[in-house]
């Protein structure tokens, strides 16, 4: 299910405060119990209406940005860095890694969110090529107390080489 977020000015003043999340037993959402109010005023408190909310009540987790742009680079911290936000506590798993192009360390901010950074190997560095090529690979989402899989994320590093022709 996908969600997206409405584009205007002053929608709509409701708040919608969600009071339960009722679930079935694979975790699966089957009610939203909450209360809709109008707000003609300020519109502070309360749940944002909006896509973000919507996939971590319905999906447990959302990714701003699925892909990130590197360029080849002789410094030691050429990074990108994917930020996921989590309803809960998660552990992860990279799989279809790309090789040993790519070095993942993860990060856990806060409770609720979970930072990616990704580097470029000292392999895919010294490679010589021409253009672009995308690095993609998965992350599986796992609740951490019972390690039940809750999604696979496809994220892809656009990877820029350097043009090192006489033309430049």
């Amino acid at each position: 299910m996908n969600f997206k977020n409405r584009t205007g000015e002053d929608i709509n003043r409701k708040v919608f405060e969600v009071e339960e999340v009722v679930r079935d037993a694979s975790g699966e959402i089957v009610r939203i119990i909450g209360k809709l109010l109008r707000a003609d005023e300020n519109c502070s408190g309360g749940t944002p209406l909006n896509e973000k909310t919507f996939c971590l009540m319905y999906q447990k987790y959302y990714v701003e940005n699925q892909v990130q742009e590197m360029f080849q680079n002789e410094s030691d911290n050429n990074e990108v860095k994917f930020t996921i936000d989590i309803a809960e506590e998660m552990d992860i798993e990279y799989k279809n890694v790309p090789g040993n192009n790519l070095i993942f360390q993860t990060n856990t901010l806060e409770e609720d969110k979970i930072v990616i950074v990704v580097k470029e190997s000292e392999t895919l560095k010294e490679q010589e090529g021409d253009g672009t090529v995308l690095l993609t690979f998965d992350v599986v989402l796992k609740l951490k107390d019972t390690q039940t899989e809750v999604a696979t994320i496809r994220l892809t590093v656009q990877y820029n080489y350097l043009s090192i022709t006489v033309d430049d």
